[in-house]
């Protein structure tokens, strides 16, 4: 979870920092409405973690430097393509991929909320992928 949150955080930071940047009226639209996506389920998260966990909830460290790394890059890429493959057809495919395995790992009973969380992240940012892969086809 703390890892899908450090993600999701850095992708709303990555989608919002692009909004003025961008010419593409279609494209400063979609990274508003995405980045307000991923600020949803961050704070989805936050609550999740926080029901799970006594403060300090940790949520604020990077949880891996390879994570850190990769978002980076994502955010320092040059060509508005390379970023858009970046952002849509690894970072989140790669947090939707995450999303299925905590929902078939998790106890659907036991850990109902967490598997609940997972369930509605994986629906919500399934349909950024299809539209990152449509975008990159047409540019």
């Amino acid at each position: 979870m703390k890892r899908l949150h450090y993600l999701l955080r850095r992708l709303h930071e990555s989608f919002t920092a692009r909004i003025t940047a961008e010419p593409i009226y279609e494209l400063k639209t979609a990274y508003s409405f995405h980045a307000y996506l991923c600020a949803e389920q961050v704070s989805l998260i936050r609550r999740r973690v926080a029901e799970m966990r006594e403060p300090p909830l940790g949520l604020e460290h990077v949880p891996h430097t390879g994570l850190e790394r990769l978002m980076d890059e994502v955010s320092a890429a040059p060509t508005t393509v390379e970023w858009l493959a970046a952002a849509y057809e690894v970072v989140v495919e790669a947090i939707i991929a995450a999303c299925r395995r905590l929902k078939d790992d998790a106890h659907p009973l036991a850990d109902a909320p967490t598997v609940r969380v997972a369930r509605l992240m994986e629906f919500e940012l399934s349909d950024l992928v299809s539209f990152g892969r449509d975008v990159v086809v047409r540019l």
